[in-house]
């Protein structure tokens, strides 16, 4: 299982226009990988986030008993995460060797879940944790 975390856009028709890109875009599973794929120098669109990794998290921050252990738990920024973390991420070699689903479906589906949710702070999506542990 993986997580996406993508691209915020900054006015509607940026959002609108990457909605429509992204409906043709994820179809098939080698139009994410292209997406998870960056150009030399360049940082992927799309980064998947290991199931595992955020379980880990979860439960770590379920048991924290203070908000400042909440806080120095909860999910960083992606480029921060991509730096201190770089094992939460699926290579693009390990995406690519995810089982499938019924190939005649979509060229066959990978095993990911997406997850949006409201921002609970201007300043972090999550600041303690609680919308990852109530995922």
């Amino acid at each position: 299982r993986a997580l996406c975390l993508g691209i915020e856009m900054s006015n509607s028709a940026q959002a609108q226009n990457a909605e429509a890109e992204a409906a043709s875009t994820y179809v098939e599973p080698e139009s994410l990988f292209a997406q998870c794929t960056a150009a030399i120098g360049a940082r992927a669109n799309v980064r998947l986030l290991r199931w595992d990794f955020l379980d880990d998290r979860a439960r770590r921050l379920a048991l924290a008993t203070t908000d400042a252990e909440r806080a120095a738990l909860a999910l960083p920024r992606r480029q921060d995460l991509e730096r201190d973390h770089p094992a939460a991420f699926y290579s693009l070699d390990e995406l690519q060797a995810l089982p499938r689903g019924n190939k005649a479906f979509a060229g066959g589906p990978l095993p990911l879940v997406a997850v949006s949710y409201c921002w609970r702070s201007a300043a972090h999506p999550d600041p303690f944790g609680q919308a990852l542990v109530r995922f």
